[in-house]
């Protein structure tokens, strides 16, 4: 079903003799270490269940044009992309979030704030830079 979301349960494999199978054999590696499995949603899905609202919409709109300006040099401000390397906690992105929007509106005539957040993702080095 488009949409669903399976778990699996991981179960360990018995390794077999070594006369009873290859040692190339598949099987016995297959999904070892996987605690669970998640379907993810399509794109068309996740707006379908979860619509965009008027005052969201208005606000990348107008984020979007804003950065234009800048990359325009229509507008004197600069443009920095903050965040941290991940978020694992919604609570914690929530906090986050609005501590950063009463930053930005401290600093909105000489800095457009930009948020970079990452969900669930390892923080980056310096490769990931160049």
């Amino acid at each position: 079903m488009p949409g669903a979301v399976n778990i699996v349960e991981s179960k360990a494999i018995k390794t077999p003799h070594p006369q009873e199978h290859s040692i190339m054999d598949e099987k016995l590696i297959y999904n070892v270490n996987v605690a669970a499995q998640d379907v993810l949603l399509n794109p068309n899905e996740i707006k379908r269940r979860i619509p965009l609202t008027e005052t969201a919409e208005q606000t990348v709109l107008q984020g979007r044009h804003a950065l234009e300006r800048i990359l325009d040099r229509r507008d004197h401000r600069l443009m920095v992309v903050v965040g941290p390397c991940s978020i694992h906690d919604p609570a914690a992105a929530l906090d986050y979030a609005q501590r950063l929007k009463g930053l930005a509106d401290e600093v909105t005539d000489t800095l457009l704030t930009c948020s970079a957040d990452r969900y669930n993702q390892p923080c980056s080095n310096d490769r990931d830079y160049q």
